[in-house]
């Protein structure tokens, strides 16, 4: 399930949404916790915890060469 990050345009606190249908809309509009005011929250995007490890990615095609 995706997880969206939105950021508050009052105090700048991250708002974390999951999400398990497609997303359209960049701004929500939500109580911010910790400045309690019902504001404007834009999408932001955030940094992926996706890594490729071991032999083969990326450098060579993404299969081993045997020569």
């Amino acid at each position: 399930m995706p997880v969206y990050e939105y950021k508050c345009s009052n105090c700048g606190a991250i708002l974390e949404i999951f999400d398990n249908h497609i997303k359209t809309e960049n701004i929500l509009f939500y109580t911010c916790k910790k400045c309690k005011i019902k504001t404007e929250h834009k999408q932001i995007i955030s940094k992926s915890a996706f890594i490729l490890k071991g032999a083969g990615w990326a450098k060579d095609n993404y299969h081993k060469n045997n020569n």
